[in-house]
């Protein structure tokens, strides 16, 4: 891969990433006023797996992802009591 093509990707994932993270924090303040619906759950799933993959992003933001991570279970606690991952998280 061409140094140009390596840039233009690292820009292309930083920027999808960036999205990620304010969908996000949208999606953590519609939680916190009780707005949260069973149907968020896809976008929650997608944009966390989007700044998981981009991993310079996720470390330079860590203590943000950790909080959007701890949303999300009280998220899947709310509307998804059931949830594996519920128990993953909680060992």
């Amino acid at each position: 891969m061409s140094h140009i093509r390596k840039v233009l990707k690292s820009i292309i994932t930083f920027s999808q990433a960036d999205n990620a993270r304010e969908q996000l924090k949208r999606l953590r303040v519609k939680a916190e006023l009780n707005q949260s619906t069973i149907d968020d759950l896809r976008e929650w799933e997608s944009n966390l797996e989007i700044i998981r993959k981009s991993q310079p992003f996720y470390e330079t933001t860590k203590l943000l992802n950790e909080k959007l991570s701890n949303e999300f279970l009280r998220y899947l606690e709310k509307h998804y009591p059931g949830d594996n991952r519920l128990v993953n998280y909680k060992r």
